[in-house]
């Protein structure tokens, strides 16, 4: 009877502090988002705070951060947690990259392929039609506001989306894109 006790405690607990520790992450990435702060300067700050780097003097933003780093530490946040944070914002820098990668990867035309490149590369806004080959039905229409996205989230946030669609179709599905800009 104490062991079914303690097990049900122990688990409350550890519910408790995974709500608390997603709390502190939310805030600490939205706290990095709104500086626009680097995974490099997340890293650099990371490291300090493991006393791994200790040359020269960090930036006003490293030394915040890794103070802010600290706190969150004394608070029982997980060290190991802020990789996540430099591994995502990482991949956030690289979207553009990556967009191209997807897009060189994807069995479209030439044309297709430059179109939705150019979308990226242009900041363009319009509306992207994705269909399969022979359809005239769009299987999604994306409404892309190129104002409303930060550029260094635009690439990573359309590679995602269209992600999004493509696992909803069968592997074999032949797909089409086209863009109107408006």
């Amino acid at each position: 009877m104490f062991e079914l006790f303690f097990t049900k405690s122990s688990e409350g607990v550890e519910e408790k502090e995974n709500l608390e520790d997603k709390r502190m992450f939310d805030e600490l990435a939205d706290y990095v988002v709104s500086r626009n702060i680097t995974s490099a300067e997340i890293q650099e700050a990371y490291f300090r705070l493991c006393g791994v780097v200790d040359s020269e003097e960090p930036t006003a933003v490293v030394r915040q951060l890794q103070e802010k780093m600290r706190l969150m530490t004394e608070q029982r946040f997980p060290l190991n947690r802020f990789t996540k944070l430099i591994e995502t914002t990482d991949l956030v820098e690289n979207g553009d990259k990556d967009f191209y990668r997807f897009v060189d990867g994807l069995n479209i035309t030439i044309e297709e392929k430059d179109v939705l490149k150019s979308i990226v590369f242009r900041m363009r806004s319009g509306e992207l039609v994705i269909l399969t080959e022979g359809n005239h039905e769009p299987i999604t229409e994306l409404v892309i506001n190129a104002t409303d996205i930060p550029q260094h989230f635009f690439g990573f946030m359309l590679s995602r989306k269209i992600k999004e669609v493509l696992t909803r179709l069968p592997h074999e599905a032949k797909i089409e894109f086209s863009f109107k800009e408006k």
